[in-house]
């Protein structure tokens, strides 16, 4: 299964879950976070899209690609916020997650 997407410069989600698990066991080594998911928590989906280099050369039509997509199998508390905008003058372009079953739950930023 790759861990690319043919015309982009970006992970697929496969890649960035094999990622994920190898930061995530490294972690758990130091006692920092519980075990990883494993692939069974999430339907894998298949998107065809053109990606972000065929979006550029405005060839998305003609250089489309089967995109591997990770969708959660089980709700999460993991959850989209909000961010300053204060302190980020362009929020919009953050993905902030927060886990909301605990107080005191610090935010992610990416």
């Amino acid at each position: 299964m790759r861990i690319n997407i043919l015309n982009d410069t970006h992970w697929n989600s496969m890649g960035a879950f094999v990622a994920y698990r190898e930061v995530a066991k490294s972690l758990e080594q130091d006692s920092v976070v519980s075990k990883p998911l494993h692939l069974e928590n999430y339907e894998v989906l298949n998107v065809m899209d053109g990606g972000d280099l065929a979006n550029m050369l405005s060839m998305n039509d003609i250089l489309i690609d089967d995109i591997i997509t990770l969708k959660p199998k089980y709700e999460t508390a993991v959850k989209s916020a909000e961010v300053d905008a204060t302190l980020f003058p362009n929020p919009n372009l953050l993905v902030v997650k927060e886990n909301t079953s605990f107080s005191g739950a610090r935010k992610l930023l990416m």
